[in-house]
């Protein structure tokens, strides 16, 4: 009694949902057996639980072989089984009782990567490492967006990083995440006061006023002195950024401190005011962006346009707040005066 792959070796296993074929030597001469054999299933591989796992007729193969091909039978879960072999005989073989061999039969695996099917998280890609960066549950080579931040990996900008709004402040097509060349044009240190075109970064210490126009101005140093920009464009003062004096924006775009302004923060055209570091005075919006709150404000909070003022859970106001047009005025934090909107 042997058990056969598809290719008529010898196996002693194989995985579940694979092809075997048992083997019985039958004796005499002529065509093609015609009889029936009887195959029994042991449901351990010791043959002492005869008839535990499944007993089943078969018919012999057509093609010349005595494999037994006729049917097919699946163990109910992957284990140590054992089985033999009856031929019943026919008018030219002879009646044939086969020994009780052990067989075992494993989870099936149909990408050879070690992890079986029913727990792999690619059952159809080799991944032996079962890598899954978002945790989804899919794994990453198999995940058509493995860092989980809604952009699919043949679009995204950092395939491997999450950053759902993709960006790339430096437009060299690796987004900010997880570019590690910052292209930005820099100032490092400068004394005296500076104007600007376009994007640029403070990473030094500027001793003096810095005008921008038509672009966006990072802080991620020291400015001593006043920071304006006009036109397109935003002022981002990062966390370890510090502006000694006033900040005020005058054009489209956002005011985001996560960083220091020891001065007054000032929005007056169509952008928002975020702050969510530090401003050592007081803090307005004059037109139509919102005014948002998380960090300190030392000082007022003023929205005089047609935005809300949000003072979030954790957000702190050493001062008044108020709303003067048409907005609202939204406290979850904390605020040591008046909170007031009309």
């Amino acid at each position: 009694m042997e058990v056969h792959d598809a290719a008529h070796n010898v196996v002693t296993s194989a995985a579940a949902g694979t092809t075997v074929h048992p083997f019985v030597q039958v004796s005499g001469s002529g065509p093609t057996p015609t009889g029936l054999a009887f195959v029994r299933w042991y449901a351990n591989n010791s043959c002492t639980l005869p008839g535990a796992a499944a007993t089943a007729d078969y018919s012999l193969s057509a093609a010349g072989a005595v494999d037994i091909d006729g049917n097919t039978f699946t163990p109910p879960v992957p284990g140590a089984y054992s089985l033999n072999t009856y031929y019943t005989g026919d008018a030219r073989y002879a009646r044939t009782s086969g020994p009780c061999v052990p067989f075992t039969v494993t989870p099936m695996d149909t990408d050879a990567d070690g992890a079986a099917d029913i727990g792999d998280n690619c059952p159809l890609a080799a991944n032996a490492d079962q890598a899954d960066r978002d945790g989804d549950g899919l794994g990453d080579v198999c995940d058509g967006d493995r860092d989980g931040d809604g952009a699919a990996n043949a679009t995204d900008n950092c395939p491997d990083a999450a950053n759902a709004i993709q960006a790339d402040i430096d437009g060299d097509g690796i987004g900010d995440a997880c570019d590690p060349v910052d292209d930005r044009p820099t100032v490092q240190d400068h004394n005296g006061s500076l104007q600007l075109t376009g994007l640029w970064v403070i990473a030094g210490t500027v001793t003096g006023n810095i005008r921008i126009t038509d672009g966006t101005l990072i802080v991620n140093g020291r400015v001593e002195g006043n920071v304006q920009q006009s036109g397109s464009g935003s002022v981002v003062v990062g966390a370890g950024g510090v502006v000694t004096g006033n900040v005020r924006e005058q054009g489209d775009g956002d005011v985001l401190v996560a960083g220091t302004v020891e001065g007054n923060l000032e929005e007056t055209g169509a952008g928002s005011v975020l702050v969510s570091g530090l401003v050592d005075g007081n803090v307005s919006e004059r037109d139509s962006g919102n005014l948002e709150i998380s960090g300190t404000v030392n000082g007022n909070a003023t929205e005089r346009g047609v935005g809300d003022v949000i003072i979030t859970e954790g957000g702190f106001v050493d001062g008044n707040v108020s709303e003067r047009d048409a907005g609202s005025a939204l406290n979850n934090g904390t605020v040591t005066g008046r909170v007031s909107s009309s």
